[in-house]
């Protein structure tokens, strides 16, 4: 039997992408434990998988983080790396003695999760890292744009002082803070697709393209015989009234609509929704791709492969800069069409869906779900991090 430690950070896009991977290690016979907050304790003992919490709220202190800048605050990148730091900070004890304690063959760690990634560094532990969104290396898309955006903003990466503080603790020396975010990982796994991510071929074979791992993370929605249009802006960047209002106007006359609009509104919150609109706090997303012909979304990683592997074309209303990233690749790849969210008015909503619900965009979405289920999902995933943790 082998024991992994998965350690990552305490957000449903970054948690949810393992639990499949955890669950097929399980069902081979390994010890599998997590280290990550409690909101996480039902969804991580579901997979069979051991759970050791903590106290944590960055699912929802993560929005006031959010990429646009605000006069007179911490600029957007400062704001969520401070969270960031804050948090390994507070984890370096409890991680060691987790860690010490579990004695774990191999450490799964996040690829943006900072702690995992100190308590590894520098030591003889065997360690892989799961990334479910781009590959951050050193000249990835992702670097490139996080680079151009610190380079517009005048801002750090993130404050070089009290990052070489909490590495301390683990006792790891920063010399450049972007660097060692960007450095590579003995293993990395990637919840996407090759064909996907925008520059594959210059990624070497420590970074491995497994697809989407799903999890069927159970409930049950009613709904009828017919199609629907799913619009859903996920769980973080949700707290959007007028927008989904907006959705109301657009398509009040389009047949059975889906909206999850978070747990921070309620169904009262939308007195005079269309009697064609389901309103409800969160959705079995998966239950819900399978009958949908659009999905409206705010280009979460999860979501967006989410709808590939169910062959549903998009319009993707990014609500941050890796959205962003995913709504041009979207667009490129020809499977939906991207709408700044300034340009998001019922019109452009309504005319981006006409576009998409058409046989050319399904076919391209077919062709890239082929692709996703080829490279393997959980399973291949599985074996990866076995192969890394025996050899």
């Amino acid at each position: 039997m082998t024991t992994f430690a998965f350690v990552l950070m305490p957000a449903f896009g970054h948690v949810n992408p393992s639990l499949a991977m955890a669950s097929e290690l399980v069902r081979r016979g390994h010890r599998v434990s997590y280290f990550v907050s409690e909101q996480f304790r039902a969804a991580v003992l579901a997979t069979g998988a051991e759970f050791v919490g903590y106290a944590d709220d960055f699912s929802d202190s993560i929005v006031g983080a959010q990429w646009k800048p605000e006069p007179g605050k911490t600029p957007p990148f400062g704001r969520l790396f401070g969270m960031l730091a804050e948090r390994a900070d507070r984890l370096a004890e409890p991680l060691q003695d987790y860690l010490s304690t579990l004695d774990p063959d191999l450490v799964v760690y996040e690829s943006m999760g900072l702690w995992g990634k100190l308590a590894v560094t520098g030591r003889d532990v065997k360690s892989a890292a799961i990334s479910p969104s781009y590959v951050m290396g050193r000249n990835s898309p992702a670097a490139n744009m996080m680079r151009a955006r610190l380079q517009q903003s005048g801002e750090p990466f993130i404050d070089p002082v009290r990052l070489a503080a909490v590495a301390t603790k683990y006792g790891v020396t920063i010399d450049d803070s972007m660097e060692f975010f960007t450095r590579e990982a003995p293993l990395t796994i990637v919840s996407m697709p090759a064909e996907f991510h925008p520059d594959r071929e210059s990624l070497d074979d420590s970074v491995q393209f497994v697809g989407p791992s799903l999890d069927d993370r159970g409930g049950h929605l009613e709904l009828g015989g017919d199609q629907v249009l799913f619009i859903s802006l996920g769980t973080v960047f949700n707290q959007q009234e007028e927008f989904f209002r907006t959705c109301m106007k657009a398509f009040a006359d389009a047949g059975p609509v889906v909206l999850a609009h978070g747990s921070k509104l309620s169904a009262d919150d939308f007195p005079d929704a269309p009697d064609n609109f389901t309103l409800a706090s969160h959705v079995p997303q998966l239950q819900v791709l399978e009958r949908s012909r659009v999905f409206i979304t705010h280009g979460g990683m999860n979501s967006t492969q989410e709808a590939i592997a169910n062959g549903v074309p998009m319009v993707v209303v990014p609500q941050m800069m890796e959205q962003e990233m995913t709504a041009r690749r979207v667009a490129e790849l020809g499977l939906g069409v991207h709408v700044p969210p300034e340009e998001a008015t019922a019109e452009r909503l309504a005319e981006a869906v006409s576009i998409v619900d058409t046989p050319a965009y399904r076919d391209r979405v077919a062709a890239m779900r082929a692709a996703s289920l080829a490279a393997g999902g959980a399973a291949r995933a599985a074996d990866l991090l076995l192969q890394a943790a025996t050899s």
